[in-house]
């Protein structure tokens, strides 16, 4: 199932996304309040085959993607590369 993320939310240092927020929530059981995945629990998603995507203000989209993920200070998320600067999940409203 593909998911749109519309939102993010950093660390209190604002150094990490923690959480984002999606716009059709169905079917992701990680869901602990409205609309709203930490990003462990999007970890987990991706891995059991749900896909996340980010669209732009031009309506492309750019598929989100887990990295760095054995790091002792965790992995985090990214979109997966392409020739777009503006596919970038820090340019998504902060909630």
């Amino acid at each position: 199932m593909r998911h749109r993320i519309i939102a993010v939310k950093f660390s209190k240092d604002g150094k990490r996304i923690i959480a984002v927020k999606l716009k059709w929530p169905m079917q992701v059981w990680s869901l602990k309040e409205k609309n709203v995945l930490k990003v462990l629990d999007l970890f987990m998603e991706i891995g059991q085959g749900n896909h996340f995507f980010y669209t732009d203000k031009c309506g492309r989209e750019a598929e989100i993607e887990v990295v760095d993920l054995d790091n002792p200070n965790g992995g985090y998320i990214i979109t997966k590369a392409n020739d777009k600067k503006e596919d970038n999940l820090l340019n998504l409203i902060r909630f």
